[in-house]
C-alpha cells in the first residue's frame, strides 16, 4: 500500500484466470474499515501486438469503488488501450481502470500510483 503496509491472506486474496480471449477475476480484501469488499468478473477480451480490448460481460463488486453492491461494469471510453513492450515484459493500462499493468514470464505486477502496488504470481 502507499502508507508501505503490506497485505497478504487473509486481509486479501485474488485469482485472475486468462485463456482463449475469456477471463475471469475474482478479488477479496479488507477495507480500512474492517468491511469486506470484492469483485467478481468475467470478462471477454483480445490481445495483438499493438492493443489489448476488454469487455466486462458481467460483473459484482461489493464495497470496491463505492459502498454496497452493483452490477455496473466501470464506463469506458474505449475497450481498448495500447500496449507497450520493453525488456521483455508487456504494459498497458486495462480499459475503464486507473490501473498500470506490467506482465512477465512470472506473472504481473499492477500499480495505482500513490495507492498501491499488487504483486500477482503465475500459477502452472
Amino acid at each position: 500500500m502507499a502508507n508501505g503496509k503490506v497485505l497478504r491472506r487473509p486481509e486479501i486474496a485474488g485469482l485472475y484466470t486468462w485463456g482463449h480471449e475469456r477471463a475471469n477475476l475474482n478479488l477479496f480484501l479488507h477495507n480500512v474499515d474492517g468491511t469486506l469488499a470484492s469483485e467478481s468478473s468475467i470478462i471477454r477480451y483480445s490481445l495483438s501486438e499493438k492493443q489489448y480490448c476488454e469487455w466486462i460481460e458481467y460483473t459484482t463488486r461489493n464495497n470496491l469503488d463505492t459502498p454496497g453492491v452493483t452490477n455496473q461494469a466501470p464506463a469506458v471510453h474505449s475497450h481498448c488501450a495500447p500496449i507497450k513492450t520493453e525488456n521483455n515484459k508487456v504494459i498497458f493500462a486495462p480499459p475503464g481502470e486507473s490501473v498500470t499493468t506490467v506482465y512477465d514470464r512470472s506473472g504481473f505486477t499492477a500499480v495505482i500510483q500513490g495507492e498501491f502496488t499488487d504483486h500477482w504470481r503465475k500459477i502452472g
